[in-house]
C-alpha cells in the first residue's frame, strides 16, 4: 500500500515538474528586471527538472516485462542501455568529433543528418560487439560471477 502511494507521489511530482518547467519561462517573461545570473540559471535547472521526470514517468509507467521491449526494434536500446557507460562516453566523443566535421566541412542540415545518424550507427555498432565471449561489455560471465 505504501509503495502504491509512493509511486503515486512521485507520479504527480513528475507531472508537476513538467508542467513547471514549461509555465516558468512564460511566469520569467512577465517579470521584466530578472537578475542576468536568475535568467542564465533557471532555464538549465528546468531542463535537468524536465529530464529527470519524464525519466521519472517512463521508468514508472514502462514495466521490465513490457512485450515491446523483447521486439527485434528495441534491441538496439537494450543493447546500448546495457553499456551505457562506454556509450555515454563514446557520445561524448563522437559530439566532438562531429562538431569538427561540421565546422571543417558544409555544415548544412544534410550533413548534421547524415553525422547524427553515422554516431548513432557507430554507437550501436561498439555495443553490439561486446566482449570476446560473446556478452555485453562489462557483462558478468559465469565463471567471473556478478562480483567480479
Amino acid at each position: 500500500m505504501l509503495l502504491a502511494d509512493l509511486d503515486g507521489a512521485l507520479m504527480a511530482t513528475a507531472i508537476g515538474a513538467l508542467a513547471g518547467s514549461a509555465l516558468l519561462p512564460l511566469l520569467a517573461s512577465l517579470v521584466p528586471r530578472v537578475p542576468t545570473a536568475l535568467r542564465m540559471t533557471v532555464p538549465r535547472m528546468l531542463a535537468v527538472l524536465g529530464c529527470l521526470a519524464v525519466a521519472l514517468l517512463g521508468a514508472t509507467l514502462i514495466r521490465p516485462q513490457a512485450r515491446f521491449l523483447t521486439s527485434s526494434a528495441a534491441w538496439p536500446f537494450i543493447i546500448c542501455g546495457r553499456n551505457s557507460l562506454y556509450i555515454f562516453c563514446l557520445g561524448i566523443l563522437l559530439s566532438v568529433v562531429g562538431h569538427l566535421v561540421l565546422n571543417e566541412f558544409f555544415g548544412g542540415l544534410a550533413m548534421q543528418f547524415a553525422v547524427s545518424v553515422a554516431g548513432v550507427v557507430i554507437m550501436i555498432a561498439v555495443a553490439a560487439q561486446g566482449t570476446p565471449g560473446g556478452g555485453a561489455v562489462g557483462a558478468p560471465t559465469a565463471s567471473k560471477g556478478a562480483r567480479g
